[in-house]
C-alpha cells in the first residue's frame, strides 16, 4: 500500500515538469504590453519617415534647389512632402501593428529600399554594376562576373537581410538609440542645407584658373552646340508632309532671317557622322585625329569617391583625346566650357582642359521663378523625385487604366518623361557665357552645349515655360501608342523659334558692347531631328535628312554679307576648312552608294535653294517676330538696361584698345581688310591617301587638292568666295560655290574620304588670328 502511494506521489511531479515544459506550444502567445505597442509602432514608423525623408532631401538639395526661402523659412514644397511622408509612415505602421513580425519585414524592405534609390540617384559609375568594378582587382574576374549588372539589388537585398535579423536580435534600447542616430542625420541634412543655402545656384563653376590681364581686347572663339537642331533645308522636306505646316514655315523663315540678319555662313546640306549626339561632339573635338571616334573615349575614370550627393549629374562619356582644345591651348587660347549633362567636356584623359568649367545643374531642375502654384511646384518636386528612384520603368498597365479616363499620353511619368528636362533653363546659359565674354581680355575660346531644342518641348516661341499640361517629348514613351506627330512638330518649332530669339538677344549683347568685332560664333547641331520612324519603305534620302541633316552656320567679323553653302559636307570637314584651311570635303564619296542612287541624292540636295527673295522676306519677318519676342520673353529686361547703360556711359569706356600684333594689309576682292599675324608660321604636312593606279585618271582633282593640303594655308579670306555682288533675277539662288553646279557627279568607286594621319603625340598649331 504505502509502494503504491508512493508510487503515485512521485509520477506527478514528473507530469507537472512535461506539461510546463511544453505549454508554451499548447498556449497563445503573451500579449505585448501597451508600451512596447507603442513602442514598435511610433520608434518603427519614424525610422521609416526619417529614411524616405532623408532621401527626399538628399535628392532636393542635391542641385540648385534650395530648402529655405530666407533665414529659418523652410519653403512650403518641402514641408508639406516632409509632412505627408510622416503621416503616411505612421499609419502604415500602425495598420500592421498587430504583427511585431510585419512591422519587421516592412522596416528592413525600406532600408534595402532607401539603399537601392540612394544608390540610382547619386551613384557616379553605373549603379548596376559598382560591386563588379571593386571585386574584379580585390577579389577576382570570375567572382566579380556576378555582379556585372544586379550590383544596386544584391547590395539592397543584402543590407535587408542583415537589418532584419538585426531586429529581431536587438533590444529595444537599440533601436530607439539608431531611430534618435536617423533623427540626428536628417537634422545634419537640415543644418548643411540652411548653411549652404546662399550657395544654391543652378549654373555651377566648378573650378576657374586665373585670367590673364591683358590691356588689349582679345579674340573670342564661340562654339555652341545644339541637340536635335535639324537644317533649314529639313524643315523645307517636312513642311510638304502637311502637318503643322504653319508652324514649320514661320519657323524655317525665322531661322533663316537669323541668319541673314547677322551675316552668317549658312552651311545647308551639311550632315553628321555619327548616331549619337556625345559621339558627334567627340568626333569634333578630334576632327583632326587618324583614331576612330570610340578610341577617343575614356576606358577608365578616376573618381574621388563612389557617391555624390551635391551638384551630382550624369555623365556617361569621358575623353581620353582632345585634339581641338589642346590645338587652342598651342595657340594661347584660354579655353572656357559651359557643360550640362551626359559628357564631360571639362576633363580629358582625366585632367582638366579648360580654364573654366561651368556646369548647369538639372535634377531637379528650377522652377522658382514659373509662374505656378505651390501645389504645382510641389507636384512638379515629387514627380521628380518619383522619377530619380528608378523604381518605375514600365508602367504600360498604368498608361491602360489612366487613359480610360483621361489623356494618359500627358501625364508625367507614364506619357511624358520627367528626366529629360534638362532643357528648362538651358537657354540661360548664353546669358552666363556672355558675362564671362564681358569680363575676358585675353584670347578665349567659349564652347557651351545648351540643352536645346533638344528631346522635351517645354517652351513657347517666346520662351515662355507652357503648362505642364502641354509638355511633349521628342518621342513617345514605349507604351504611348498615339504618336502626335502633329502635335510634336509644333512644340519643336515653337521650342526652335525660342532658340532663335535667345540666340539674337546674345548676338544684340555682343554688338552693343563692341565684341563682334573680335568675336568668331560657330552654331552646330549635335543631332538631327530625326523623327523618321523606321520603315521599310523610308528612303536613304528620307533617313539621311532625318538623322544626319543639322544646322551649321558660321559668323566670322570680316564677312558682312550672309551666304550659303550648298557644299555636301560633314560637319567635321566645315569646320577643318574653316579653322586650319584645309578642304576635305569629297561630297558624293562619302557614300558607298550605287551610281543611280548617287545621283538621285545628288540631284534632291540641290533641288531647293534660296533666292535673293527668300532671304529678304525671311529677314523683314524676323526683325519683325523679334520685336514681339522681346516684349513677350520674360528674361528680356538686362537686353533694354543694357543698351539704356551703353548709351549714357562714357565714350572712353567703349573705345577699342589699340592692337599689341602687328597689322598686315591684304588685298582681296579689290577690298582691303586687317589680318592679324599668324601664331603659327608652319603647319605639319598631313600625308594625302595613296591612289592606286587604276584610279590615277578618274581621281586626279583629288590628287591636285590633296596637294594644296600639303601647303602651308593662305588666309581664308582669299580662299572663300564672296557671295556674287550682281543679281540678275529677284529669284536667283544664293550660293557660295560658283562652281558647284558645273562640277560632275563624282565617279562611283568605293574610295571614301582621304583620312588625315596625324600622330597621336603630335598637337597640330592652328592660325587663329588667320580667322578674325
Amino acid at each position: 500500500m504505502t509502494y503504491r502511494a508512493n508510487k503515485k506521489t512521485s509520477r506527478a511531479p514528473m507530469r507537472n515538469e512535461s506539461y510546463k515544459r511544453f505549454s508554451i506550444y499548447k498556449k497563445a502567445a503573451p500579449k505585448r504590453s501597451w508600451l512596447d505597442f507603442l513602442f514598435d509602432w511610433i520608434v518603427k514608423g519614424v525610422i521609416i519617415a526619417l529614411l524616405i525623408s532623408i532621401n527626399f532631401v538628399l535628392f532636393t538639395s542635391s542641385a540648385n534647389y534650395s530648402l529655405f526661402a530666407e533665414g529659418l523659412y523652410v519653403i512650403p514644397n518641402i514641408v508639406f512632402p516632409i509632412i505627408v511622408i510622416f503621416a503616411i509612415s505612421l499609419g502604415t505602421m500602425f495598420l500592421i501593428s498587430f504583427s511585431r513580425l510585419l512591422e519587421n519585414l516592412l522596416l528592413s524592405f525600406i532600408v534595402g529600399l532607401f539603399i537601392y534609390v540612394t544608390i540610382n540617384q547619386f551613384m557616379i559609375i553605373s549603379p548596376d554594376s559598382f560591386l563588379y568594378s571593386i571585386f574584379y582587382n580585390k577579389v577576382s574576374p570570375n567572382f566579380a562576373m556576378n555582379f556585372i549588372d544586379n550590383s544596386d539589388v544584391v547590395t539592397s537585398v543584402t543590407i535587408a537581410i542583415i537589418i532584419f535579423v538585426l531586429l529581431g536580435a536587438l533590444r529595444n534600447r537599440v533601436i530607439f538609440f539608431g531611430a534618435i542616430g536617423l533623427a540626428v542625420i536628417f537634422g545634419a541634412v537640415i543644418a548643411d542645407e540652411y548653411i549652404n543655402q546662399r550657395n544654391k545656384q543652378e549654373f555651377v563653376t566648378l573650378y576657374e584658373k586665373e585670367r590673364a590681364k591683358d590691356d588689349i581686347k582679345g579674340n573670342k572663339f564661340i562654339y555652341i552646340m545644339l541637340p536635335s537642331a535639324a537644317s533649314y533645308r529639313y524643315l523645307s522636306d517636312i513642311e510638304n508632309e502637311g502637318l503643322a505646316v504653319d508652324d514649320i514655315k514661320k519657323t524655317k523663315e525665322l531661322m533663316l532671317g537669323f541668319y541673314a540678319k547677322n551675316n552668317f555662313t549658312l552651311y545647308d546640306n551639311a550632315y553628321l557622322e555619327e548616331d549619337d549626339q556625345f559621339m558627334n561632339i567627340v568626333s569634333q573635338f578630334n576632327i583632326l585625329s587618324n583614331k576612330k571616334v570610340k578610341d577617343s573615349l575614356l576606358d577608365k575614370i578616376a573618381i574621388d569617391g563612389y557617391l555624390k550627393f551635391k551638384n551630382h549629374n550624369e555623365k556617361s562619356i569621358y575623353l581620353e583625346d582632345n585634339k581641338l582644345f589642346n590645338n587652342f591651348k598651342n595657340a594661347n587660347y584660354r579655353i572656357n566650357v559651359y557643360q550640362s549633362h551626359g559628357i564631360e567636356l571639362c576633363q580629358s584623359n582625366n585632367e582638366a582642359i579648360a580654364d573654366k568649367c561651368v556646369e548647369k545643374q538639372n535634377h531637379p531642375f528650377n522652377f522658382q521663378n514659373m509662374n505656378i502654384s505651390e501645389l504645382q511646384k510641389t507636384k512638379f518636386l515629387l514627380l521628380q523625385w518619383v522619377n530619380s528612384t528608378r523604381l518605375f520603368k514600365d508602367l504600360s498597365k498604368m498608361y491602360s487604366f489612366l487613359n480610360v479616363f483621361t489623356d494618359a499620353n500627358k501625364v508625367a511619368l507614364i506619357g511624358v518623361p520627367f528626366d529629360n528636362l534638362y532643357v528648362i533653363n538651358s537657354i540661360n546659359t548664353l546669358d552666363i557665357m556672355f558675362n564671362d565674354i564681358l569680363a575676358e581680355t585675353s584670347n578665349t575660346t567659349y564652347f557651351a552645349l545648351l540643352d536645346i531644342p533638344s528631346e522635351m518641348y517645354v517652351y513657347d516661341e517666346f520662351c515662355n515655360i507652357k503648362p505642364s499640361s502641354e509638355w511633349l517629348s521628342k518621342e513617345n514613351l514605349p507604351w504611348v501608342k498615339n504618336p502626335n506627330l502633329a502635335e510634336r512638330k509644333k512644340a519643336y518649332m515653337q521650342q526652335t523659334s525660342c532658340l532663335y530669339g535667345k540666340l539674337q538677344q546674345f548676338i544684340d549683347k555682343i554688338i552693343a558692347y563692341g565684341l563682334d568685332k573680335e568675336s568668331v560664333i560657330v552654331l552646330q547641331g549635335i543631332s538631327g531631328l530625326n523623327d523618321k520612324k523606321p520603315s521599310v519603305n523610308i528612303s536613304f534620302i528620307n533617313e539621311f535628312r532625318s538623322k544626319k541633316s543639322v544646322t551649321m552656320a558660321i559668323k566670322e567679323p570680316k564677312r558682312d554679307k550672309f551666304n550659303i553653302s550648298y557644299d555636301i559636307c560633314p560637319v567635321s570637314t566645315v569646320l577643318i576648312k574653316y579653322l586650319y584651311g584645309k578642304d576635305l570635303c569629297r561630297h558624293m564619296d562619302a557614300f558607298e552608294l550605287g551610281q543611280q542612287t548617287k545621283l538621285e541624292f545628288y540631284t534632291d540636295m540641290m533641288a531647293k535653294q534660296v533666292s535673293k527673295k527668300d532671304v529678304l522676306q525671311a529677314e523683314q519677318n524676323f526683325t519683325d517676330w523679334y520685336e514681339k519676342w522681346e516684349k513677350h520673353t520674360i528674361s528680356n529686361s538686362g537686353v533694354k538696361i543694357m543698351k539704356e547703360m551703353i548709351k549714357i556711359a562714357p565714350e572712353e569706356n567703349l573705345v577699342e584698345a589699340e592692337p599689341a600684333y602687328e597689322e598686315i594689309i591684304i588685298e582681296d576682292n579689290n577690298n582691303e581688310f586687317e589680318l592679324k599675324e599668324p601664331i603659327a608660321e608652319e603647319m605639319p604636312s598631313i600625308e594625302p591617301e595613296s591612289v592606286s593606279d587604276s584610279d590615277e585618271e578618274s581621281n586626279e582633282e583629288e590628287a591636285k587638292s590633296e596637294e594644296v593640303i600639303e601647303e602651308i594655308v593662305e588666309p581664308l579670306t582669299e580662299t572663300v568666295p564672296e557671295i556674287k555682288p550682281e543679281i540678275i533675277d529677284e529669284n536667283e539662288n544664293f550660293y557660295l560655290d560658283e562652281d558647284l553646279y558645273n562640277e560632275e557627279l563624282p565617279s562611283d568607286n568605293n574610295e571614301t574620304d582621304t583620312d588625315v594621319i596625324v600622330d597621336d603625340d603630335e598637337l597640330l598649331s592652328i592660325d587663329f588670328e588667320e580667322i578674325i
